[in-house]
């Protein structure tokens, strides 16, 4: 290995481990810290991330002509080291590029669905049904009659009859409320 690869990898390594310790330093820091701790440095930390794509870009930058000068000067093995970094390249950006691109359309049409006419109509009707049930609940409540106690029982003891209570029982109900006395 010549004195230009040795220093390319030591640059190499010592920006990924510069890197991996920083972000673990913000991690740890995220989690410990009081809210608001990276929005108030966020500029800080977006120009150090624009720092380190342009770092990575540059290497991959100097490893790709290195490997065109190899391939050019027809060294032994360029071409086998070609295809093998076609095939990492591709195996790291077609992924990613397909995330995106779903992320994108699930994050694109779900805003868009938010703001959809029918969507907009049917929670609409939705909350007119809930006011009109609501309505006509309070309305049956006001044209009932007061719930009394039949003469000589308190409030508090359990068989007292409502005056109506057979056509307000709903059937499958109606059993156990007439054995609790409640019903007529």
């Amino acid at each position: 290995m010549t004195k230009a690869a040795r220093l390319a990898w030591l640059v190499s390594v010592a920006a990924i481990a510069g890197a991996s310790g920083m972000l673990a330093f913000l991690l740890s820091i995220s989690t410990t810290a009081q809210r608001g701790f990276l929005e108030r440095h966020y500029l800080w930390l977006f120009w150090v991330n624009v720092a380190v794509a342009t770092a990575l870009i540059i290497v991959i930058g100097v490893a790709g002509t290195r490997l065109a000068l190899r391939v050019k000067r027809g060294r032994f093995g360029s071409r086998l080291l070609l295809k093998l970094a076609g095939i990492f390249a591709f195996v790291g950006v077609v992924p990613g590029v397909l995330i995106y691109t779903v992320s994108y359309q699930f994050v694109n049409r779900s805003i868009e669905s938010l703001f959809d006419q029918r969507l907009a109509s049917a929670l609409e009707a939705g909350l007119a049904l809930g006011q009109d049930t609501l309505d006509n609940a309070r309305s049956e409540l006001s044209a009932r009659p007061a719930v009394r106690p039949s003469a000589g029982k308190t409030a508090h003891s359990r068989r007292w009859r409502w005056s109506g209570c057979a056509t307000s029982c709903r059937p499958a109900a109606w059993h156990s409320w007439r054995a609790m006395g409640r019903c007529c």
